[in-house]
């Protein structure tokens, strides 16, 4: 009877073991799937109805979760894209990248507040950012609405979330576009095309049109954001710069670089990109202005205004040339060599600025049929002058951002010889004569000189102190240096004769310069002295020169010194080229800076 027990038992148990073995549905050993795993493969199943986001699921369906205890939840899944969008070469969708997108706890939309921290079933942190209904996953933004799967919440993202070690801003740029003309105020400009994306890195962040009021909002986490705007029939630029306006409210071009002038550095080309950029203090929002002017209403200015603004430019630059000779030979304001290139610097850039503004305005009265006028020549003859100074100063010149010899200033110099208006061509011949002594042609520039002489169209003013209309070969600009009232005069019929002494002393005609001297010294009431003595020639420049903006070039041709602090011969018998042109347009520096 006991065996018959010991054998029913054993079967019973047997039978009892199997039926736990079924229920398991696995094999003995086999660890059921945690409450993790069974919430992704709900996940799965839900997405694989989503074919936007098939490439993330493939590789969702691969992640090894089974370390995750919690049913609930939150999936960032990624956006299948035509090409690859990462924020750098390491964020690649991955079996171990897929475990950053998921968080653990499951968040409805309203519950993903500014500020609120995830953890991931990597590990890793996910810092929420929030304004309004956008919101942000360690930077990247979350698309559309909360996809509901089981009890966990999946949102659409459109690039790799990748690993963030503190929280993000959301920053809000406003951004307005204003119509602009040269006669109204502006107006705000609805309908313009505005394209943004991060500064640094990354796809777009969308194209929106302004509103009635001209503006668009775009929120961001990045730190700086560029853009670009599109308007048929309107552009942000005039000539080649953005346009502005100036301190008494009128448009103007803007100076991008804020060197305080407006030239080549500041133009813009077509694909030019806005910024807009943020810095700690700025806080999360910033908005920014631009400019957009129509085809239409871009009116050009007559002969008559381009006179008058070209006078204005002229003048402007007549006297800070003045203010630095003052500098340069007398030590004004506190100068010594040590500060000649910054001096140098900032006569550069506005000779050729003005230079660049001339050439500007010529092409404007050939526009306008006024290419042979009395202004066109007028503007070409004060271009020269600036060119002849710089020359002065620096014993070359740039054209285009390219050096050029000194001898293409003399071929340029002599066919504006031959078309300018007789009232012209004094002016010319004599700049003819200073570029020999530059380039020390000390045959051609006492023949120039002598040509002048001989022409006898203009002599000696009456008195040195008065100069009268008789000696001024150009002139009559208002003085706006500052350093004295009146008038002044670059170019007068004293220096004719100085140019004449010189030349023919650096031939070894000692006679013939003897005699130009003795007519300059007589004139001073000076006594004659040796036409060697180089003190002698200087004394009598400076007398003649002094306050006209010509005089410093002249102590290179008589080899004196400048008695001014710092100066080294024959270092500073020419100023240093800025150190920019000489990095970006590959002009040679000047010998011992």
């Amino acid at each position: 009877m006991k065996k018959v027990f010991y054998y029913l038992f054993g079967v019973f148990a047997l039978c009892l073991f199997n039926a736990c073995s079924d229920d398991d549905d696995k094999g003995p050993g086999v660890v059921p799937p945690s409450k993790g795993e069974e919430a992704v493969e709900e996940i799965v199943s839900v997405l694989e109805e989503h074919e936007e986001v098939s490439e993330f699921v493939e590789v969702l369906k691969k992640a090894n979760v089974a370390d995750v205890t919690t049913e609930k939840l939150t999936v960032f899944a990624v956006r299948n894209a035509e090409r690859p969008v990462m924020r750098s070469a390491s964020e690649v969708l991955d079996t171990t990248s897929v475990k950053r997108h998921i968080a653990l706890g499951s968040y409805s939309k309203s519950e993903l507040t500014d500020g609120m921290e995830l953890t991931s079933a990597s590990g890793d942190k996910l810092y929420i950012a929030r304004e309004g209904d956008n919101i942000y996953v360690n930077g990247v933004q979350i698309e559309g609405e909360a996809i509901p799967a089981g009890n966990s919440y999946v949102y659409v993202v459109p690039e790799v979330i990748g690993e963030q070690e503190q929280p993000v801003t959301v920053r809000t740029s406003t951004l307005y576009v204003m119509a602009v003309s040269e006669k109204e105020a502006a107006q705000p400009l609805e309908g313009v095309a505005i394209t943004v994306w991060p500064a640094e890195e990354g796809d777009t962040l969308g194209t929106w049109k302004t509103d009635a009021e001209g503006k668009i909002t775009v929120t961001h986490v990045c730190q700086a954001i560029s853009y670009k705007v599109y308007k048929e029939g309107y552009s942000y630029e005039q000539d080649g710069f953005l346009l502005g306006f100036d301190a008494n409210g009128n448009l103007s071009h803007v100076d991008i670089n804020g060197d305080g002038l407006v030239n080549n550095d500041d133009r813009v080309g077509d694909s030019y990109a806005f910024g807009l950029y943020y810095d700690d203090e700025d806080g999360k929002s910033k908005s920014k202005t631009v400019y957009m002017i129509s085809d239409e209403a871009v009116v050009v200015p007559d002969a008559d205004e381009i006179a008058q603004l070209w006078r204005k430019a002229i003048q402007t630059y007549l006297g800070e040339n003045k203010v630095l000779e003052a500098q340069l030979v007398t030590g004004y304001g506190g100068f010594g060599y040590a500060d000649a290139a910054t001096v140098s610097g900032h006569y550069w850039e506005l000779a050729y600025a003005t230079l660049q503004l001339g050439a500007e305005y010529a092409s404007l009265l050939e526009s306008i049929g006024e290419g042979e006028s009395e202004l066109a020549y007028t503007i070409a003859v004060e271009m020269a002058l600036v060119r002849t100074q710089l020359a002065g100063y620096y014993g070359k010149l740039v054209y285009d951002d390219v050096e050029v010899p000194l001898e293409q200033l003399v071929a340029d110099l002599e066919m504006l010889a031959d078309r300018v208006p007789a009232s012209g061509k004094g002016a010319v011949e004599l700049m003819l004569a200073k570029t020999y002594l530059c380039m020390e042609r000390w045959e051609d520039a006492a023949m120039q000189a002598g040509h002048i002489v001989d022409g006898a169209a203009y002599s000696l003013s009456t008195e040195p102190t008065s100069i009268g209309d008789e000696e001024i070969i150009l002139g009559g600009y208002d003085d706006l240096s500052g350093l004295e009232d009146g008038k002044l005069h670059p170019l007068l019929y004293r220096e004719v004769l100085l140019v004449q002494a010189l030349a023919f002393h650096k031939m070894g005609y000692e006679m013939e310069a003897l005699n130009a001297l003795n007519v300059l010294a007589a004139y001073f009431g000076m006594a004659m002295a040796d036409v060697a003595d180089s003190a002698f020639g200087m004394q009598l420049t400076r007398m003649s020169l002094q306050g006209t903006g010509e005089l410093y070039p002249y102590f290179r041709f008589w080899a004196s010194p400048i008695e001014v602090d710092g100066f080294v011969a024959p270092k500073n018998y020419l100023l240093p080229v800025p150190q920019k042109a000489v990095d970006e347009w590959g002009v040679a520096q000047n010998p011992g800076y």
